[in-house]
């Protein structure tokens, strides 16, 4: 009876320790499969012939109109992206890698003159935070639930509030480099924020790709943590290309 019992253990204590190890295993090669840096885009997105445009139902517009004073531009979501990039790490290994989460959510308008950004209306930039999705689902879901509580807070919000660098002279199709500052709003918090950017405009089409960096904690979010196992670091970058046309 105690052999028999001894066995009943070991056998019990052995299955354990193959599924740990199926799990750990699991897990290192999930992790090892990432990829260990994300390459952004450093350039504005490419402007669409005025032929594409039309055939696309877009404005016919090939330059604001003279004596314009205020430029209403409108996103155009199935074209713009909205991207995070998080550095994260496993518990029993050195490295880290970056977690990429991605949305074609955003939405905005865009009110320029032709010496830059137009006090009014507010120039928004918005995000549906419910929509990001990144290669994990796992990852997607506790972002959701535990970090951003999207259920309460389910946008993200950035109204430009200047444009550092805005040209005084401008050829169509020339990409150019400015910064946006403004703020941002997530989950009900509100902090100052600058991107980099870099844009072009012709044929109606204004297009850009803006990046910034900043800590969640900023925003009193708290870093993801999966019971230690898996931990997030408190600075993450932020990517939005946006293409968006004049009404």
């Amino acid at each position: 009876m105690r052999g028999a019992a001894m066995r009943k253990v070991l056998f019990v204590a052995g299955a354990m320790l193959v599924i740990a190890a199926a799990a750990i295993g699991g897990g290192i090669a999930y992790f090892l499969s990432r990829s260990d840096e994300v390459e952004l885009v450093t350039e504005a997105p490419p402007l669409p012939s005025p032929q594409a445009t039309v055939a696309g139902g877009g404005s016919s517009t090939t330059s604001p109109a003279v004596g314009a004073e205020v430029l209403h531009f409108v996103l155009v979501s199935e074209q713009s992206e909205a991207s995070y990039i998080a550095r994260e790490k496993l518990a029993f290994l050195p490295a880290t890698s970056e977690a990429v989460g991605k949305t074609n959510a955003i939405t905005g308008d865009i009110y320029l003159t032709r010496k830059g950004l137009s006090p009014s209306p507010p120039s928004v930039i918005r995000v549906d935070l419910r929509t990001l999705r990144s290669d994990e689902a796992r990852r997607d879901n506790f972002v959701r639930n535990n970090t951003l509580n999207t259920d309460q807070y389910p946008f993200a919000e950035f109204r430009i509030e200047g444009i550092e660098g805005f040209p005084t002279s401008y050829q169509e199709g020339e990409e150019v480099a400015v910064r946006l500052v403004g703020t941002m709003t997530i989950r009900g918090t509100s902090r100052p924020l600058v991107f980099d950017a870099r844009a072009r405009y012709g044929g109606g089409t204004l297009t850009g790709v803006a990046h910034t960096a900043f800590k969640l904690t900023d925003f009193g979010l708290s870093p993801p943590n999966i019971a230690g196992f898996v931990t997030v670091e408190d600075e993450i970058r932020l990517q939005i290309i946006l293409v968006a046309r004049l009404q």
